[in-house]
C-alpha cells in the first residue's frame, strides 16, 4: 500500500513535466481551461456603461435590419467606429433571434482565447515552448484582461488582432526573405483591426518598416 501510494506521488509530480514536455498538448488544455473560466460569468454582468449598452443596440439594429453601409440606431448613421465588432455580436445572437445578456460577451470571449494564443505564440517564438506556456498564464490570470474579457466593447478584439499582427511581424523579420503567409497574416490582420477600430492601426505599418 505504501508503495502504490508513492508510486501515485511520483506520478501526480510527474504530470506537469510531461505536460510541458508536450506544449501543444499543453497550449490546448490551457485554453480550454481559459475557456471555461471565461465563460462562467457569461450573462451574470449587467451593461456598466454607455458604450456597452451603444454595442449592444447596434447588433440589435444589425440582427433586425441585417448588414448595412453605413450603420443606422434608431434610424441615425453611426460613424464612430466600423462595424466588425458589433456585427459579430450579432452573428452570435442570430440563433436566439435576439441580443441577449448571455450572447453579448461571446465574441470578447472568442477575442480573448485568440489574445492568448497569439501572447503564447510571440513567447513561443523569441524563447521557445516554456515560455509560451508561461505567457498565455501570465496574460490569461491579469486582472484587466479577464475583465476586459466579457465587456460588451471592441477593446478585447482589437487586443487580438493586434497582437496576432505582432506575431506576424516578428516571424517575418526574424526570417530572411518573408513568406507569403507572413504578409498575408500581417496585412489581414492589420485590416481586421482597422474593421474593429478605425485608421489608428495603420500606425503599426511604418513601424513594421522600420522593423
Amino acid at each position: 500500500m505504501e508503495l502504490s501510494a508513492q508510486a501515485i506521488e511520483h506520478e501526480a509530480a510527474g504530470a506537469p513535466s510531461r505536460l510541458i514536455a508536450r506544449p501543444r498538448r499543453a497550449l490546448v488544455v490551457l485554453l480550454a481551461l481559459a475557456l471555461v473560466i471565461y465563460a462562467i460569468p457569461l450573462g451574470e454582468r449587467s451593461l456598466w456603461n454607455q458604450d456597452e449598452a451603444r454595442q449592444a443596440l447596434l447588433a440589435r439594429d444589425t440582427l433586425r435590419y441585417g448588414l448595412r453601409l453605413p450603420v443606422k440606431v434608431r434610424d441615425e448613421a453611426y460613424l464612430n467606429k466600423p462595424p466588425l465588432y458589433f456585427w459579430s455580436v450579432a452573428l452570435v445572437s442570430w440563433p436566439g433571434g435576439r441580443v441577449s445578456e448571455h450572447t453579448a460577451a461571446i465574441p470578447s470571449v472568442a477575442a480573448a482565447l485568440a489574445a492568448l494564443t497569439a501572447a503564447s505564440a510571440i513567447a513561443q517564438l523569441l524563447s521557445g515552448p516554456v515560455a509560451g506556456l508561461v505567457a498565455l498564464v501570465v496574460v490569461g490570470t491579469s486582472p484587466g484582461f479577464y475583465l476586459h474579457s466579457h465587456a460588451l466593447l471592441p477593446d478585447m478584439a482589437l487586443t487580438a488582432w493586434l497582437t496576432w499582427v505582432l506575431y506576424f511581424l516578428l516571424a517575418a523579420v526574424r526570417d530572411e526573405t518573408p513568406t507569403r503567409t507572413h504578409l498575408i497574416g500581417l496585412y489581414g490582420c492589420i485590416a481586421g483591426a482597422m474593421w474593429i477600430k478605425g485608421l489608428p492601426p495603420l500606425l503599426v505599418v511604418p513601424a513594421g518598416a522600420a522593423a
